[in-house]
């Protein structure tokens, strides 16, 4: 719908709707529009659930007004775009095909295509996530072992990083086309969540005070991270959250979880309810396992389907690397499973609850 402020709602457009449109919306996908001050070109945006990989159409703001859109198609699910942005012109895709860990494509916004597309961010070392248009250029969220980070594609072409304030996780990124910089909402594991501005000239990040801080002083604890090794070899990222304490002491209690499913990645997230667990000894620790988002697809497909048993496994190799390095004992483990699909609890609860694959010892682990 399209409304006008101080108008009747009655006299609301609509703009899309299932049925309605000059091209199919699914029964459970659902319709959103992009508009990007300094573009007259207006952009369909068609989700489907929890799936990554967008469907877009484009067509002149105009033409949407007044009821005689010629959308033309940017992108089907099959072309693997799973994020776009406009910057006047310009459109910006972000492309997983042949691409793993995604690369930033630019096209036309006016007579858009794949084909004639050209890439401006190759695929790197980092999983990038998400594009967001400001005056400056496009801002891109990377994902690196579930720490996030920023980016940003000046309008000539060149690519810098953006310094954040710590290792966090970026809950939402705020820019228009009209304005420099980027606000991006930040959160780490001893951060509470907070609204960062980003200067367009410096590429540094200032926090604007707008979200009020907890009462908490959280200079006693401190985040780290190690990695531990799988049974084949693959470097897992395990996070653990502590009090600062100087020495380890291998009798704390260690609560571990993970997730390893939809390609979600599990990033640095503050956890107030946490802290009485923390004052009394214990840690709190995160292991990225694969089946997860952490290094994008190809960790996804690393514990999915055949390949699934890799996520329990590396599970086991996390726990095995707290108790190496320390941080607690195995008889001290307990371990919160996290998922969504009940096919994938099951599996992984059996797998812990039964001895060690291809082992008779059991699993370094006092409780589920």
């Amino acid at each position: 719908m399209f409304h006008r402020l101080r108008t009747d709602p009655a006299t609301d457009q609509l703009i899309l709707q299932n049925g309605h449109s000059s091209f199919p919306i699914g029964e459970y996908e659902y319709p959103g529009i992009q508009t990007n001050p300094g573009s007259d070109i207006a952009v369909a945006i068609i989700f489907n659930g929890v799936q990554r990989e967008l469907t877009a159409y484009a067509a002149p703001v105009a033409d949407v007004l007044d009821g005689t859109p010629a959308w033309r198609k940017v992108c089907d699910r099959a072309d693997n775009i799973a994020s776009l942005a406009v910057r006047g012109d310009d459109l910006y895709l972000l492309a997983n095909t042949s691409a793993v860990r995604g690369k930033v494509l630019k096209t036309s916004a006016r007579a858009p295509g794949l084909t004639r597309a050209g890439t401006v961010m190759p695929m790197g070392a980092l999983v990038i996530e998400a594009l967001s248009g400001a005056c400056d250029g496009i801002y891109v969220t990377t994902m690196d072992g579930g720490i996030q980070r920023l980016k940003r594609i000046a309008p000539d072409g060149s690519v810098a990083d953006v310094r954040l304030p710590y290792d966090g996780s970026i809950v939402y990124a705020y820019s228009d086309t009209a304005s420099d910089g980027i606000l991006v909402s930040l959160t780490g594991w001893v951060q509470p969540s907070g609204i960062w501005a980003v200067d367009a000239r410096t590429l540094t990040a200032t926090d604007t005070g707008i979200t009020p801080k907890p009462p908490i002083d959280l200079t006693p604890y401190i985040a780290t991270r190690l990695f531990a090794t799988a049974k084949d070899g693959v470097k897992i990222p395990v996070s653990i959250v502590a009090r600062r304490d100087p020495q380890r002491d291998p009798k704390r209690p260690a609560i571990v979880e993970s997730y390893g499913a939809y390609q979600y990645g599990t990033s640095p997230a503050f956890r107030a309810r946490n802290l009485a667990f923390l004052d009394a000894g214990g840690i709190c620790v995160v292991a990225g396992v694969r089946g997860g988002g952490e290094y994008g697809r190809e960790w996804h497909d690393g514990g999915k389907g055949p390949t699934k048993p890799n996520t329990w496994r590396d599970l086991i190799a996390a726990c095995e690397a707290l108790t190496d390095a320390g941080w607690t004992r195995p008889a001290s483990l307990a371990m919160a499973i996290i998922y969504l699909t009940k096919q994938s609890s099951e599996t992984s609860t059996g797998a812990w609850t039964s001895p060690r694959p291809a082992s008779p010892t059991p699993t370094p682990l006092a409780s589920i």
